[in-house]
């Protein structure tokens, strides 16, 4: 979580300035795009579009896994939209470093007298999350240079966890600078995350024949595009 609240403290952050109060218990969806670009003076989302018109500015990134060409179109569809409710809890439990459900008496981020913590659980402290009520088979990915899921954030979650499937679930990218969005934008995350995903749905799971099937068809259509590296 201290990682997290660097990236934030980096950026500018502040919640009473981002955040609109009125707007905290309206569940409709908003777009993020606004709220991020106003990070840092605005600086992410210029870089990001210079980028996007000059993708050759990369060229001297050391990122060999980034398709500079595919900027453009992340520039466009990221980050996607959420209710500010999320972003909200997003940043509460950042700050408590507690994996607990939403904060009602988090002033002046919400209605006060509204809604309140002892009115929704019954208690005045948020409750945290019974990870022992999530029962499907799980694989814990992290790597060593992401800042949002790192070997420490993993290690908090793990002993919480109790149906991991791999190594224990544990299973770390040993790749150098395999960054939060490599597992969806890098060149091999196929063979890194992937292909590792489906190979251990073959182990673990019973399927029937149909799905069997599928799986296989998707197993390779995944090796096919991987041969070609691309994404």
């Amino acid at each position: 979580m201290h990682e997290l609240k660097g990236v934030m403290d980096c950026l500018g952050y502040s919640k009473n300035r981002i955040f609109d109060s009125s707007k905290v218990n309206d569940v409709g969806f908003t777009m993020m795009n606004p709220l991020v670009c106003s990070l840092g003076g605005g600086a992410l989302c210029s870089t990001m579009l210079n980028v996007g018109m000059n993708p050759t500015l990369l060229r001297n990134v050391e990122h060999p896994r980034f398709n500079s060409s595919r900027v453009p179109v992340y520039a466009v569809n990221s980050p996607a939209g959420t209710t500010v409710q999320d972003f909200v809890h997003f940043f509460q439990i950042i700050e408590s470093g507690r994996f607990a459900k939403f904060d009602y008496d988090d002033k002046p981020t919400c209605y006060p007298g509204v809604k309140t913590n002892m009115a929704i659980y019954g208690k005045k402290r948020p409750p945290e999350y019974d990870l022992d009520n999530v029962r499907v088979r799980l694989i814990a990915f992290h790597s060593k240079d992401d800042t949002f899921a790192g070997p420490d954030g993993v290690a908090l979650l793990y002993p919480k966890v109790k149906h991991l499937v791999f190594d224990n679930g544990w299973y770390s990218i040993e790749k150098s600078k395999f960054l939060h969005l490599d597992y969806l934008w890098a060149m091999d995350a196929i063979e890194l995350v992937y292909m590792n995903v489906l190979n251990h749905m073959r182990k673990v799971d019973r399927l029937e024949d149909g799905a069997i099937r599928d799986l296989d068809e998707l197993f390779s259509m995944y090796q096919t595009n991987g041969t070609k590296n691309t994404i």
